[in-house]
């Protein structure tokens, strides 16, 4: 009884600390101007909302289960919706479009920075031509002149060989079922470019919608070529 009360002591004051550091703190940790509201863990210390939206998944890599995350994660992916597509898609592909569009992000941020919309949508048509190809009996490897989309393709391919095959703990997905994911993709990204957005604002949304890692049962995030950099999306 009296370890029981003295651990519950010790979790109050440990509550009280945290309130009085809150209302204590005077600055944002990243602007150093706005009165703070929230604690950011990456950061370790406590940040406005505007440092928090401004800063979510673009400089801050942000938990997946921060719930200030979790809330611009559902706006983004309605934003995705808007372009083109559905939810009842997004929910049923959700691992699977998760999963290509982090190989998406990730590519943008440690690979190719000046990677635009045209680029990431040839890659996209690129993978998806060489599914329909093999899906006729073809033996068909696609491949580009250009690095910046040759670096993509080489990770989509990846991502969807191993949900094809369902390697690395990633669910097993039919080709066809794949290659509907990729043109879905490109489609979004097409009604984007033609409703004015630029490749920095769609990878922007980009990033706030996908997971830190890959969705599988048992994958690793070292594993695949983009991959063994390390988790994260803008470290």
């Amino acid at each position: 009884m009296q370890l029981s009360s003295t651990i519950l002591n010790f979790k109050a004051c440990f509550r009280l600390s945290l309130a009085y550091d809150y209302w204590m703190a005077e600055v944002c940790v990243k602007c150093g101007q706005r009165r703070p509201s929230r604690l950011c863990p990456p950061l370790g210390g406590l940040i406005c909302s505007q440092c928090c939206g401004q800063s979510r998944r673009r400089t801050v890599d942000c938990p997946d289960e921060c719930r200030f995350f979790l809330a611009g994660w559902r706006e983004a992916v309605g934003r995705l919706v808007q372009f083109a597509g559905d939810w009842r898609f997004e929910r049923e592909w959700f691992d699977v479009l998760n999963n290509l569009r982090l190989v998406l992000v990730r590519t943008r941020f440690r690979l190719v920075s000046n990677l635009d919309l045209a680029l990431v949508r040839s890659a996209l048509t690129s993978v998806a031509e060489m599914i329909r190809a093999r899906m006729t009996g073809l033996i068909y490897e696609t491949s580009s002149p250009v690095p910046g989309i040759q670096s993509i393709i080489d990770e989509l391919t990846w991502i969807v060989e191993s949900h094809e095959h369902g390697k690395k703990g990633l669910r097993p997905v039919a080709a066809s079922d794949l290659l509907s994911c990729l043109l879905y993709l490109e489609r979004q990204l097409r009604c984007a470019a033609d409703q004015g957005k630029d490749g920095k604002e769609v990878f922007d949304i980009l990033a706030q919608s996908v997971s830190r890692t890959l969705i599988g049962s048992g994958v690793s995030d070292n594993d695949g070529p983009i991959f063994q950099r390390g988790p994260g999306l803008v470290s």
